[in-house]
């Protein structure tokens, strides 16, 4: 009797779903996680990202702990590491509490502290300690094209002299007079941007030889470690060096600044904490769409295998049957309790989200991706795009991309030793997308200009990089804004 009407119940359960599958509503379940592109951030696998740093660090040992407010912080701080902040988007703490309980920790010799940072965001913790980072870029003196790095002489772990060029660096000042012993790492010469615009002007010609021309000191300091009877602090200003596309080069300075963190680190345990909070980030929503039938087939489905269960013991124990089945009548109440709440699921923040490791990242940026901002602009957008690739090829190597494409000269690409075969096929496509927005031509087909743009312009940017340029701004590379006249 128990067996068949828990088979009538699973046939009436299939029922109610298949009805519920025209009847009831669907819902859409949001999933919502940060997305961080063009910023320090240790969750960020773009040229300016520091995962390569975390995944290095953790690769020999150390124990990374990335955190996410400031209540995270301190709890970590007060176990003891090394607090690592590199080219952070926002300040430390608004807090004074705060601030006041780092610089504690650090008085204590709880923890080390390492700042790289080219702008003044991280001075409300410098001037803690009686220093700044001015924030005006220094450029070489030397150098003709942009970017114009500028020169540095290094000193590493082993008081050996290095000769480097740092990237979009600041300087460091004092405050007061430091009384403590001070470690010079790093001097850089050059001409400082007064007026940020990237490249050296007479009146800052005029400003460096007024305050710097008559003294026997015409450098800058960009790296310092002061030294407290139990701790470091170690300040870079400049980011770059622990950055995605700088470490992933295994460049001098990014291996003797590496050295330096982990010396820092091992001072206090291998323990390394990075605020993840400091920098900007944007939320990507993505909504799946979710019937509530297709948790009662589910159901039905484990009432099949339960009724099989149950008829194989109750042959043999008759007395387990009325249990069994108050058991499974309990277990349906609280399941279909929980299906009543569904629309709790509705809404994920990106910290639950984080806990699963659901990380977006794209080398693009988020206008690319963005329909609204589009507006059916994809064409004029390549159109751009082509004209800035063709100038820049007009500049670099002198002469016309669309002559040679439209003669289709590709040993003269080839003996430049600018493309191969399979470069210069994408070339043609491109070309003849140009020529069939202009009217010129009607293939190749398009079916969905908002990909064929997004490819476009990743392989605009992958033939700019040939040539020194980029339009991501990726580190090494001119910016090829510098291209548009």
């Amino acid at each position: 009797m128990i067996l068949l009407r828990l088979k009538l119940f699973t046939v009436f359960l299939l029922i109610i779903g298949l009805l519920a599958a025209f009847y009831i509503p669907g819902i859409a379940i949001k999933v919502e996680t940060a997305l961080y592109v063009g910023t320090c951030s240790p969750l960020s696998f773009d040229w300016s990202g520091t995962s390569i740093l975390v995944q290095r660090l953790r690769n020999e040992g150390y124990h990374v702990i990335i955190v996410n407010n400031n209540d995270e912080l301190i709890n970590e701080l007060s176990k003891g590491g090394l607090l690592l902040i590199i080219g952070p988007d926002k300040s430390v703490s608004a807090d004074n509490t705060d601030l006041d309980l780092i610089e504690k920790y650090f008085l204590d010799g709880k923890i080390n502290i390492a700042v790289l940072d080219e702008n003044t965001t991280s001075n409300n913790l410098l001037h803690r300690f009686n220093i700044h980072v001015n924030g005006t870029m220094i450029l070489d003196t030397m150098l003709t094209q942009d970017p114009q790095y500028p020169f540095t002489i290094i000193k590493t772990l082993d008081n050996e002299t290095k000769y480097v060029r740092l990237n979009w660096a600041s300087f460091i000042v004092n405050d007061t007079k430091i009384n403590r012993p001070v470690d010079i790492v790093s001097i850089t010469y050059g001409i400082l941007d007064l007026n940020s615009n990237g490249k050296i002007d007479d009146e800052e010609i005029a400003y460096f030889l007024k305050t710097r021309g008559n003294t026997s000191f015409n450098g800058w300091i960009t790296g310092i470690i002061i030294v407290y009877p139990s701790s470091k602090l170690f300040v870079m200003s400049d980011s770059s060096p622990l950055i995605n596309t700088e470490l992933g080069r295994n460049l001098t300075v990014s291996q003797i600044v590496y050295n330096y963190v982990k010396k820092l680190s091992d001072e206090k345990g291998k323990r390394v904490i990075i605020p993840n909070y400091l920098y900007r980030r944007k939320s990507i929503q993505q909504t799946i769409p979710f019937h509530s039938s297709i948790l009662f087939l589910l159901f039905a489905n484990f009432l099949e295998q339960a009724d099989q269960f149950i008829d194989a013991y109750i042959s043999q124990y008759s007395i387990l049957g009325p249990l069994i089945l108050l058991l499974t009548i309990l277990g349906l109440i609280g399941l279909m309790k929980s299906v009543s709440n569904l629309k709790k699921l509705a809404e994920f923040k990106h910290e639950k989200v984080r806990e699963y490791k659901i990380i977006i990242e794209t080398i693009i940026t988020a206008n690319l991706l963005d329909k609204k901002f589009l507006k059916n602009k994809e064409k004029i957008l390549i159109k751009r795009y082509w004209e800035l690739l063709r100038q820049a090829f007009i500049i670099v190597k002198n002469f016309d991309l669309e002559e040679v494409l439209a003669s289709k000269s590709y040993n003269k690409l080839r003996v430049l030793g600018i493309v191969d075969q399979k470069k210069f096929k994408k070339l043609l496509w491109m070309y003849r997308i140009y020529l069939k927005i202009n009217g010129k031509s009607h293939l190749p087909i398009v079916f969905n200009w908002r990909k064929t743009m997004i490819k476009y312009v990743l392989l605009v940017e992958d033939l700019l990089n040939l040539l020194g340029y980029t339009i991501f701004r990726k580190e090494g590379f001119r910016d090829a804004k510098y291209l548009i006249k």
